[in-house]
């Protein structure tokens, strides 16, 4: 009996290391697969673990593969996310903290300065972010794991809709003047549309006076665009409760109305036209895409009917416009004029001198 014993206890000495050294293996995967979750605590916690035990019983890695090679490599990769980690929430909480825009009067320009704020904000943060996603060293599968943690999505949120959406309070008190002011465009736009008829039905109609009208058209309507793309731009970021306001405004000032005819009368234009050139053409198509781009913001945001059915007849419109094909340069025929030409000179040239010529020989 007490041989059996014996035997037992030395066995248990034999497998006391091996299993313990498949403790340290566990820790190691452990930390490796903490990792890859963006984990670095965990992973920092069971490198700490696997050292610990080896400390306590050098036999458990008696090579000290994991004490100088495996367990320093997953220990550096977590110090270095665990910085990278810090520096992205210190980020996005000063990003979030910094974003401000001074009061600035109703107009158009005044939104233009407000996108580029914005776009500049945006730019800052983006930059920013990739300076602290470079600062340290990761291997590839942890950095992957980065990209996915939750705080490099709220800083790419913040960087494309969210600054976006803290501009919306100052939208808000500025859509109302700038909804008046399309109205007032629109309103002028159509006199002298009327005024532009009546004159072109009279006999006794001004040839200037007409084109002077058709520029004034063509300026107002142009001015008409422009706020319709000022408040398309308002409307760019993402649905939400403080988007509102700024809906209900738009709705109350009938912007349904001045949008459908805007789109008529582009689509009468392109209709009256008849043979343009190329850069004309290219300037009504750039018109017609931003058209379409604007429907699409007021239909998903209820503050216009869709307007597609409009829409494709004005693309009709576009495609039975003729644009005209530069002339083609007849090389072939330049070269044979131009052979001509020198032949002539040849012959004349020659001629002359052998005039002289004979003249030289008469005097002798």
């Amino acid at each position: 009996m007490k041989s059996a014993n014996k035997w037992l206890l030395a066995l248990l000495l034999l497998w006391a290391p091996l299993v313990c050294s498949q403790d340290i293996e566990t820790y190691y995967e452990q930390a490796k697969d903490a990792l890859k979750s963006a984990d670095h605590q965990t992973a920092l916690e069971r490198v700490a673990a696997a050292r610990e035990a080896i400390s306590q019983d050098p036999r458990l890695d008696p090579n000290g593969v994991f004490i100088k090679k495996l367990l320093p490599v997953v220990e550096e990769n977590g110090q270095n996310m665990a910085a990278i980690m810090l520096a992205l929430e210190e980020l996005y909480q000063s990003a979030q903290e910094g974003l401000t825009f001074a009061d600035l009067s109703p107009t158009v320009e005044s939104v233009e300065k407000y996108f580029q704020q914005a776009k500049e904000a945006s730019e800052d943060l983006t930059r920013k972010r990739d300076e602290v996603l470079a600062s340290r060293e990761l291997a590839p599968e942890y950095r992957n794991a980065v990209y996915n943690a939750p705080v490099l999505g709220q800083i790419e949120a913040l960087a494309s809709t969210g600054i976006m959406q803290k501009l919306t309070e100052k939208f808000t008190g500025m859509v109302g003047v700038l909804t008046d002011s399309l109205g007032a465009v629109d309103n002028r736009y159509k006199m002298a549309e009327v005024r532009l008829q009546k004159m072109m039905k009279s006999a006794a109609a001004n040839k200037s006076e007409i084109e002077k009208v058709k520029k004034e058209i063509a300026r107002l309507s142009e001015e008409r665009l422009t706020y319709v793309n000022t408040i398309s731009e308002m409307l760019a970021g993402e649905a939400s409760a403080e988007m509102e306001p700024i809906r209900v405004a738009l709705t109350d000032n009938q912007v349904d109305d001045v949008f459908r005819g805007v789109i008529q009368s582009e689509m009468n234009r392109v209709q009256a036209a008849t043979d343009v050139d190329s850069t004309a053409f290219k300037e009504m198509l750039k018109n017609y895409e931003r058209i379409k781009n604007y429907n699409r913001i007021f239909a998903k945001n209820k503050i216009a009917p869709d307007q597609s059915a409009l829409l494709a007849s004005y693309e009709a419109a576009l495609k039975a416009v003729k644009i005209e094909q530069p002339k083609k340069i007849n090389w072939t025929m330049i070269y044979v004029l131009g052979a001509i030409v020198i032949l002539i000179l040849f012959l004349v040239l020659y001629k002359f001198g052998a005039g002289k010529k004979t003249k030289a020989t008469t005097s002798f």
